[in-house]
């Protein structure tokens, strides 16, 4: 009977492991760890002009989109006038320091006022000194475009302002029908300064 005890004790492991595996175990786990809430620290924005452009500083209320009109007519004394039909698209048109005085209606008041453009032609370009005189200030700068060879003219400058709009940049698009006198625009008014390498004095050439 000895000689039988390992044996039984071993069939009885057995069974006994049997009866464990064959069980579902009612055993709950332990509980997981519940992550802990951090505390997420405050972003102050960058100030900028457009989201993708940080450090340029965006200043509310100063920034506007401004479409109008720019009617230039009267020549200023001394001015020499260009040929009464513009450009010609068949042969040179040379015009230097052409002044006119012009008037200018934009839907922000800031650039809505008294002008003046002095116009160098060569061809079918054109570069300009413009100044608009605003209720507080003036802007100043450089325009310049090309004529297409159905005399639509298209330009484009950047005018720094003075006065009250000191610190401020007028960047706008002007574009006139053949023949006409009055230029529709658009642009945008906001802080800062003319691009690196854009030309800000008055010039004779592009």
């Amino acid at each position: 009977m000895g000689g039988h005890l390992p044996t039984r004790l071993l069939l009885a492991g057995l069974s006994v492991t049997a009866l464990l595996a064959g069980c579902p175990s009612g055993a709950t786990p332990p509980p997981s760890a519940v992550p802990t809430a951090t505390a997420v620290p405050a972003v102050t924005p960058t100030p900028s002009l457009w989201p993708w452009m940080p450090g340029v500083i965006w200043t509310p209320g100063k920034v506007a989109a401004v479409s109008g009109t720019i009617q230039c007519g009267t020549v200023a004394a001394g001015s020499p006038s260009p040929p009464a039909n513009g450009p010609v698209v068949n042969g040179p048109v040379v015009v230097t320091r052409h002044a006119a005085a012009c008037t200018v209606v934009a839907s922000d008041p800031r650039v809505t006022g008294p002008g003046q453009l002095i116009n160098t032609v060569r061809g079918l370009v054109i570069w300009s000194d413009q100044q608009i005189k605003g209720p507080e200030g003036t802007w100043t700068g450089p325009v310049y475009g090309v004529y297409d060879e159905g005399g639509v003219i298209r330009m484009f400058g950047i005018l720094v302002g003075s006065g009250a709009y000191e610190g401020s940049i007028y960047a706008v698009s002007e574009i006139a029908q053949a023949h006409s006198t009055t230029a529709d625009t658009v642009g945008v008014i906001q802080p800062g300064a003319p691009p690196p390498g854009f030309p800000v004095a008055p010039s004779l050439a592009p």
